[in-house]
């Protein structure tokens, strides 16, 4: 099967079961499986899929036609700019929490040494992006569940050269380091 056949039949399942984004979805999603990028695989519509790419592709999309967000089938998110790793024990960084770093940027400037505290940190994308951006604010980063700081401790480690404080809190018996 080549690839704009896959696009298209695809797309056909996605678009019966109301999928918004239903293009760009699979775009992105069998741009995963070919490890390559949109753009690539869109100048390459005759490319061949072998079988195990063809099952993995069609996997992802019946899963995202059930309402699975294309982040946790990448295992990846951008966001102002970063990637991130995402999995299904966080929340997908959403577009307009990159508001939320704008505001800040332009309140506090970026040389202003600062103490932040991003609570339910998640995949650590706000914590990460401020500490990008803001190289003299200290930055305490907490969330009630482990495996969501374990996935934000992963991103810190890929993302930034710079010490981000972890820590386990469930906001109301204190703050225990992680």
């Amino acid at each position: 099967m080549t690839a704009e056949k896959a696009l298209d039949r695809a797309l056909s399942i996605l678009r019966t079961t109301g999928t918004s984004s239903a293009t760009l979805d699979a775009e992105v999603l069998l741009s995963h499986v070919l490890k390559t990028s949109r753009t690539r695989l869109l100048s390459l519509p005759e490319r061949l899929l072998t079988s195990r790419q063809q099952k993995i592709f069609f996997r992802f999309i019946a899963k995202r036609s059930h309402g699975w967000p294309v982040a946790y089938l990448t295992g990846h998110k951008e966001f102002y700019g970063l990637d991130f790793i995402v999995t299904n024990d966080v929340l997908v960084p959403r577009p307009e929490t990159e508001t939320l770093i704008d505001m800040i940027l332009k309140s506090a400037g970026r040389n202003e040494p600062l103490e932040i505290f991003d609570i339910g940190t998640g995949t650590g994308c706000i914590a990460i992006t401020l500490a990008h951006y803001m190289p003299h604010t200290k930055i305490t980063a907490l969330d009630l569940s482990p495996r969501a700081l374990t996935i934000a401790k992963k991103n810190i480690s890929i993302k930034i050269n710079r010490s981000i404080e972890i820590c386990y809190s469930d906001h109301h018996s204190g703050i225990r380091a992680y």
